[in-house]
């Protein structure tokens, strides 16, 4: 059996002796050797278990405030309350999964601020159906794993850019498409552009036809430009 030799700041080790006194613990070693197995046998981990009980408890507290009659009752919260870790399911998936960073929503929010511009612009200029078919939004492809199209569904149902088409008639649009290159050629056209609209004289900040085509134009790979 091996032997370790530890150093605790003294009001652990109060803690850790007072636990010993009242009865729960043979000894200190047993209280050490039990805290050790919690930490590495238990599924979740504490603290991601704490957090997802603290957020499916807000969860039924904001059901209760917006109508009582809908609560529904929450096996997985009840499984984590109590500690029955076989009904925990997919919670280690939930706790570690990773969130969608400021750069990849940045990215999102620059897209459809992109086709909402270029959509109006085409609408104000009377452009031909052909450039107005090349100004609808596509979507985000489903299948990247990045989180996107997640995203612009998160938005859009709760309200935001709900102007560019066809999200108002396809809520869920999956391009089922690599298009991120694309809008990154795109906004690389268009940013300058409507940065210079900010900054002019004029502050007119319509796009003028030569300027949707211009980027309309970087959807085609420039390999593949005639």
């Amino acid at each position: 059996m091996g032997q370790l030799t530890i150093t605790l700041p003294d009001t652990l080790e109060s803690e850790v002796r007072g636990a010993v006194s009242k009865g729960d613990y043979g000894s200190v070693s047993d209280f050490i050797r039990d805290a050790i197995r919690l930490e590495l046998s238990q599924k979740p981990r504490y603290w991601e278990r704490v957090g997802i009980v603290l957020s499916l408890e807000n969860n039924l507290m904001l059901k209760e405030l917006v109508d009582e009659s809908k609560l529904e009752k929450n096996e997985l919260l009840s499984a984590l309350r109590k500690g029955y870790s076989s009904d925990y399911y997919d919670v280690e998936y939930i706790a570690q999964r990773g969130e969608l960073s400021s750069e990849g929503s940045q990215f999102v929010v620059d897209v459809l601020n992109m086709y909402s511009a270029l959509q109006y612009a085409a609408d104000v200029h009377n452009m031909s159906d052909e450039v107005k078919k090349e100004v609808v939004f596509r979507g985000f492809d489903g299948n990247a794993g990045d989180g996107y199209l997640g995203y612009t569904n998160f938005l859009v149902d709760n309200g935001s850019f709900a102007n560019v088409k066809p999200l108002d008639k396809v809520p869920h649009l999956n391009s089922h498409s690599m298009v991120n290159e694309i809008y990154e050629r795109m906004l690389s056209a268009f940013k300058p552009i409507f940065k210079s609209k900010i900054h002019g004289p004029s502050r007119d900040l319509v796009l003028t036809s030569d300027e949707v085509q211009r980027v309309v134009d970087e959807q085609i790979h420039p390999e593949n430009r005639k």
